[in-house]
């Protein structure tokens, strides 16, 4: 007796069909594969009992002949590709032709479609059952529904999980295909909830489907160019980030693959802006010439083969570094000597006794914003022993003393904190100088810019009112253009900067922000400044009373150690 058998055809397509279509997300993977290749602008998902009762994805696309639908779910019959050496110019989702036979192969698949208004056909297949197509009236477009999902196929069925958590499964290969396409509309609709996306730019997109929580002028796109690659990179500013890398994505060619290098690439780029175990939000979205990518290694694609990573990898370093220069001022020589002034003179003592207090700063009188923000922080956070004791017994802490003079110890209840003092008060500036009333105040010279191209001159014609309702009046003389009122709490010397700022980031808010930021940041006390127990709790204080407790570049002001986790650490129980 031979005991290796050929399988029947159906058991084959069943087996065959399980390494495409896994659950009903790999249905609307495919079939929005099949959908954006057609070239539709204008794509409809539709669920029921998250995709196992019925999925329908209609597209307004170049639709498909009566006379290829029949053929359509063969295997191995596709209109993408009719060569082995046509895999090296791929320019579609879609190639392997598996789709549409691997569904018919475990669910009832109902297709609709026409090459013109009015004159189309109807697919009707159930696994088992011969074909049946037929003339049928509709629009010019594909209709594609699938039924009963692994109605026929009981040991894939029995693995799915509820229809809410194939629903969310569904909604984020949904997302995932529509990010790279903001050129075309999507709607997608179930029981619960509906996403609508019309046409837009690729930032809005990215913004409006992963960054949602962020302002949005957080946002920024960050172009990356070389010699067989173009893209960009959507990303938050450092001031945003994550504790994990779900807001760390790769695409390629359209494609979400898993590519860790270029992730990791990222990842060292905000290495400096960003403390340990903490990560960026970015979106790596690439186009590489066809020839050097080979998506033939995985049955969902999820993987590739790229020949020129480590051009990329460069590239992509280099591209996220220049963004963040451009997130601080670039200052003149005056400004450096400003700054040197500010960094030995800011925090000098008024006595003896070789500490510093925040109740006693010198500092020089260099522009209205510094008297402004100095004045009230100096007033906010001074205090006589009496304060000291009362901030102590509001916020219950017990101050045990600085460490690498860099570092502020204290505890709370039964919690050990470790307070970085200059981001405590960096972010204690920074909110000191957003808090205040703005007043706007005349150039006595106007900050002047000539615009090198049409698209900067766009930009800055389109900025001209928001920029007013933060008090810069911007005013063009042919393509110069002049800031003659600007908020007087901004130095002259990031104000000379502005411009710059204003053509990166593309909003007023933000840039004055990041200016702001970096003011802060200059200002604040330093690693090695040695504080005196007063200043230390005031310091202390005033860091637990604030909203949001990071420095504006994101990094976090303390860190906790629970006495569970000292004791585990240490080896006792508790």
């Amino acid at each position: 007796m031979n005991k290796i058998i050929k399988l029947p055809p159906d058991t084959a397509r069943k087996i065959a069909a399980g390494e495409v279509i896994e659950r009903p997300q790999s249905v609307i993977r495919e079939l929005l594969d099949n959908a954006i290749d057609a070239e539709a602008d204008r794509i409809t998902v539709t669920i029921k009992q998250g995709g196992l009762d019925v999925i329908q994805v209609s597209d307004n696309g170049t639709g498909i002949y009566k006379e290829d639908l029949e053929l359509a779910i063969e295997p191995h019959a596709t209109s993408k590709i009719a060569h082995i050496d046509d895999l090296l110019h791929l320019h579609t989702l879609g190639f392997r032709g598996e789709a549409l036979a691997s569904i018919s192969a475990v669910a009832e698949l109902e297709i609709i479609s026409a090459v013109e208004h009015g004159n189309g056909a109807r697919l009707f297949s159930i696994p088992g059952v011969p074909v049946s197509v037929e003339p049928y009236g509709a629009s010019k477009g594909t209709t594609v529904t699938v039924r009963n999902l692994f109605a026929n196929f009981p040991a894939r069925k029995k693995f799915l999980k509820y229809p809410h958590a194939e629903a969310l499964a569904c909604k984020q290969t949904f997302i995932e295909k529509a990010l790279p396409f903001p050129q075309i509309e999507f709607l997608f609709t179930h029981e619960t909830s509906n996403v609508m996306l019309g046409k837009e730019t690729l930032i809005k997109r990215v913004h409006n489907l992963l960054f949602a929580d962020l302002p949005f002028e957080s946002t920024a796109e960050i172009p990356v160019i070389g010699d067989s690659f173009r893209g960009s990179i959507i990303t938050a500013s450092p001031s945003f980030s994550r504790k994990d890398r779900r807001l760390l994505q790769v695409y390629v060619n359209n494609r979400k693959i898993q590519e860790f290098s270029l992730l990791q690439a990222v990842e060292y780029a905000f290495r400096d802006q960003l403390p340990g175990g903490v990560f960026p939000c970015a979106i790596i979205i690439l186009t590489i010439y066809p020839e050097l990518v080979d998506f033939n290694v995985h049955p969902a694609k999820k993987e590739a083969r790229i020949k020129n990573i480590t051009d990329i990898r460069t590239n992509l370093i280099s591209a996220v570094k220049q963004y963040l220069k451009t997130l601080l001022p670039v200052y003149t020589n005056s400004c450096a000597k400003f700054t040197e002034t500010m960094s030995n003179e800011l925090f000098k003592e008024q006595g003896s006794n070789g500490t510093n207090n925040f109740s006693q700063f010198n500092y020089p009188q260099t522009s209205t914003f510094h008297d402004l923000a100095y004045e009230k922080l100096n007033n906010k956070i001074s205090f006589q022993q009496q304060n000291q004791t009362n901030l102590n017994k509001k916020y219950s802490f017990i101050y045990h003393g600085q460490f690498l003079l860099t570092f502020l110890i204290f505890e709370i209840e039964s919690s050990l904190y470790i307070l970085d003092q200059h981001a405590a008060h960096e972010r204690i500036l920074y909110d000191t100088m957003l808090s205040q009333k703005i007043v706007s105040q005349e150039l006595l010279i106007p900050y002047t810019y000539e615009a090198k191209s049409k698209e900067e001159e766009s930009l800055l014609a389109a900025l001209k009112e928001k920029l007013a309702e933060v008090h810069i009046i911007l005013e063009q003389d042919k393509n110069t253009w002049q800031i003659t009122q600007a908020p007087a709490f901004i130095p002259d010397e990031a104000l000379g900067n502005i411009f710059s700022q204003l053509l990166e980031k593309g909003d007023a808010e933000a840039a004055i922000k990041h200016t702001l930021a970096t003011i802060a940041c200059r200002a604040a006390v330093k690693e090695g400044e040695l504080l005196d127990e007063a200043s230390a709790c005031s310091l202390i204080a005033e860091a637990l009373s604030l909203k949001d407790p990071h420095c504006p570049h994101g990094r976090p002001l303390w860190i906790e150690i629970t006495q569970k986790e000292l004791y585990s650490r240490i080896g006792r129980s508790i």
